[in-house]
């Protein structure tokens, strides 16, 4: 390999990792606190590099707050644990009502890394149980 491209390969190596390394922190998350919400599905994206939930629950002071719910592994650990696209869309349709428990963001409001959700039905849709029946 020429110098020229090989000090270009490494450079933008050096430029992708910290973007990469950024993705996989969980440096974003205050792993002290869990919260718990009741909420109402808003959306839910079945995508990579992980799975979105968008849910609304009601704050202590009465109003609603919309968060932003990431599902920590992505589709294809979710298929291994039985969840496919077609299956957990159903269990997080739209104006479903679950019960999710989240590490928050350290620095954003109404952001947070879930740690289990269950659906209405009381089906744990994802959280460590789930990593163990399957």
């Amino acid at each position: 390999m020429p110098l020229k491209t090989w000090g270009f390969a490494v450079a933008l190596a050096g430029l992708c990792a910290p973007s990469v390394l950024a993705h996989h922190s969980s440096a974003e998350y205050d792993r002290s606190r869990s919260l718990t919400l009741q909420a109402t599905v808003v959306e839910f994206h079945y995508a990579n590099p992980h799975p979105m939930l968008f849910v609304d629950a009601k704050e202590e002071d009465g109003s609603v707050a919309r968060w932003t719910v990431e599902i920590g592994p992505g589709p294809a650990e979710l298929l291994r644990m039985g969840w496919d696209k077609k299956r957990s869309e159903a269990a997080l349709a739209a104006g479903t009502a679950v019960t999710v428990t989240l590490t928050p963001s350290k620095r954003v409001p109404s952001v947070g890394i879930a740690t289990k959700i269950i659906a209405a039905d009381g089906e744990q849709v994802f959280g460590a149980a789930v990593h163990l029946e399957n």
